[in-house]
């Protein structure tokens, strides 16, 4: 569905890499989004903390080379 797209590596002939296309990015983000609000939406804590959490555990997420 052009999530993702396979690329050769570049020294080692026997292995395939797979990368994130830009729309399989947004699917997630999109998917993420929607999961934090079905999901998450009554957590015990107000708008403001919820948002804050979200905004930090996508920091870490970026910082960690999952986004």
């Amino acid at each position: 569905d052009g999530l993702v797209r396979r690329v050769p590596h570049p020294t080692d002939g026997r292995t395939t890499l797979v990368q994130i296309t830009e729309l399989g990015r947004s699917t997630v983000e999109d998917a993420t989004v929607t999961l934090n609000e079905q999901v998450f939406a009554d957590i015990g804590m107000s708008d403001t903390e919820s948002l804050a959490l979200v905004s930090a555990v996508d920091t870490l997420r970026r910082n960690a080379g999952d986004f």
